[in-house]
């Protein structure tokens, strides 16, 4: 504030001066004559002020000339701080319990405030504000830009819902902040702990196991990893027909385990598995040909066969051939449990021959040729039968009893290794006899377990440097993974075997655009399975933050994901997004590439 001279031909002093509540709080005259100029920033008291008088007058000891005297003011600029933080007075409802799961929430609280009045509430929610509103709008005044002294009450109280729906399944740390007509004056509450379930549990499709379908024969149910909010699983059996057809519910069988009766042979059984939270339900059944029900197998019938006297038929056979505990058709089930024997699809007790599968042959006839040759190492190979080495049949040109086995991946040439989801795997190997030489053109196999059951992934041949490779599909889920070589192919014994560690990491694609006061997500996941109603989380993070999750989104049955974010302020500076898949059996979790978005 600048005051103007008195005349300049005159005696007189000029001054300025500042009125609270029409009392003096400053003036100032430095000399006689020409006195007259106070410039400069200055800070004045104001609190309690109700009114505040700036100007310029003749004053002092000389007081006005005679002539005509000129004052102004000119240059001025005022501006108001508010030092004063509004209070919140209390908070309730059911926002602030720590128990409840119902999706849509309350909250109610009380502010005051000693200076401009109480303007904005926020929740803060893992460090993010949400909920952006005006408290009370006091009739149109408590909005930008402010137009009286006081816009927004002194005391204003309010009752809002808030949609946990934007939040993702699991605990958030939250609290309320109000701010006053400044904005920047807050109040915060301390945080408190919020339990979100609004989404039905996920899972993969069932799976049955078992040593075999046969009646008597324990069953067991797996649904596999769920994910979901502590969700209660049930279970229900099911028989059906062969083909599938006419699924009925079998009374009392509501456990994960269960034991086929006489009812159920030549049936097919499948499980259904319910897992529910807060979020709902999810039904999967698993398929008619899980587990021992594959390749069109039905419940056979308990075994009719005797164990030997004074022995329980054991679980597993003790060898190979036709004896009550031994297996003769290598389907790793002893004789006295297998319905059939030779595994020709024709049961034991309707089978005139039950350990010969050339039925309706001659019972004990091989028609193969009978003709023989020395292997490697002394050992006979012959496709016939009789005489020392009967029935043995060689795996590999050079093949040897004791030949090792070894394999690596080629990527890192370890035992484990981890792919993104769509990459190809590659493992390389060679099979050896034990003085050195290497073994041609034998079969190798891959294979892997899954709920108990040994599953066929095809394999290679060796050449003739022993070496072989294997290329896994880009599709392979994370799996155990197990080589083998079987020096004699007409029995089961492996001879060497070397496992191996797959773990496959999903993938995605994350696109961000902006639009007005929002922002536009949308992208695409890879991973093995399924990809319909995978949950992804999309997160963001600025400059020295950690990164936080913001927004829960659903594939669809093509991986592909979308989804508008409304922003609940103005972003400003380089903000980072991702998107994050998480575990599953058959994968392990991944995230998007970072992309940068400036605001």
């Amino acid at each position: 504030m600048r005051a103007g001279r008195p005349h300049p031909n005159g005696f007189g002093d000029s001054s300025g001066f500042v009125l609270k509540n029409g009392s003096t709080v400053l003036e100032d005259c430095v000399q006689l004559y020409a006195c007259g100029s106070r410039s400069g920033p200055a800070n004045y008291g104001l609190g309690g002020a109700s009114s505040v008088t700036f100007g310029v007058q003749c004053t002092g000891a000389n007081g006005c000339p005679a002539d005509t005297v000129s004052a102004s003011m000119r240059g001025m600029r005022l501006q108001i701080n508010d030092g004063l933080a509004p209070a919140i007075s209390g908070f309730s409802g059911s926002l602030t319990s720590t128990a409840t799961t119902i999706r849509t929430r309350q909250l109610a609280f009380s502010a005051t405030d000693q200076g401009g009045g109480v303007f904005r509430r926020r929740l803060v929610i893992d460090d993010v504000p949400q909920a952006l509103a005006t408290v009370d709008g006091n009739g149109g005044a408590c909005a930008t830009p402010f137009t009286q002294k006081v816009p927004c009450k002194l005391s204003a109280s309010e009752t809002f819902s808030f949609d946990t729906a934007t939040l993702t399944d699991g605990t958030h740390d939250i609290s309320l902040r109000v701010t006053d007509a400044t904005d920047t004056n807050q109040a915060q509450t301390a945080a408190w702990t919020i339990k979100v379930d609004n989404v039905a549990p996920s899972f993969g499709t069932p799976t049955v196991s078992g040593s075999s379908a046969q009646v008597g024969t324990e069953l067991t149910c797996s649904p596999g990893a769920i994910d979901g909010q502590s969700p209660t699983v049930s279970y229900q059996w099911l028989r059906a027909n062969a083909d599938g057809s006419g699924q009925q519910e079998i009374p009392g069988a509501t456990s994960a385990k269960y034991t086929p009766a006489a009812a159920d042979q030549s049936k097919k059984l499948l499980c259904r598995v319910t897992a529910t939270d807060g979020g709902g339900s999810t039904t999967k059944t698993s398929t008619t040909t899980s587990g021992p029900f594959d390749n069109g197998a039905t419940v056979q019938p308990a075994p009719t066969e005797p164990a030997p006297s004074g022995t329980a038929c054991p679980s597993a056979p003790t060898g190979t051939g036709n004896g009550p505990t031994e297996d003769a058709d290598g389907d790793r089930i002893p004789n006295c449990a297998d319905s059939d024997d030779d595994g020709d699809g024709v049961p034991d007790a309707a089978d005139p021959a039950p350990f010969d599968p050339k039925v309706p042959g001659e019972a004990g006839k091989d028609p193969a040729s009978s003709s023989s040759s020395p292997s490697a190492g002394g050992v006979a190979a012959s496709s016939g039968t009789g005489g020392e080495g009967a029935g043995l049949k060689v795996n590999g040109e050079n093949g040897h009893p004791q030949a090792v086995l070894s394999a690596v991946w080629l990527k890192g040439r370890t035992r484990g290794q981890t792919t993104r989801y769509g990459t190809s795997a590659t493992i390389r190997g060679q099979l050896a006899r034990p003085d050195g030489g290497k073994v041609d053109d034998a079969k190798i196999e891959l294979v892997y377990l899954e709920a108990g059951t040994v599953r066929d992934m095809g394999g290679a041949r060796t050449r003739k440097d022993g070496s072989f490779v294997i290329k896994l599909p880009s599709n392979s889920p994370s799996r155990k993974l197990q080589l083998r070589y079987r020096y004699d192919l007409s029995k089961q014994d492996v001879t060497s075997k070397v496992e191996l560690a797959l773990t496959v990491r999903a993938t995605a694609r994350l696109s961000v655009a902006k639009r007005p006061g929002a922002i536009r997500l949308r992208g695409k996941i890879g991973a093995p399975g399924k990809l319909g109603g995978r949950k992804v989380t999309i997160q963001y993070r600025t400059a020295g933050r950690a990164w936080r999750p913001f927004l829960t989104l659903r594939s669809t049955s093509r991986g592909a994901f979308s989804g508008r974010y409304r922003l609940a302020a103005p972003l400003s500076g380089t903000v980072q997004f991702r998107a994050v898949i998480g575990s599953a059996t058959s994968h392990i979790g991944g995230a998007s590439p970072t992309r940068k978005v400036r605001f």
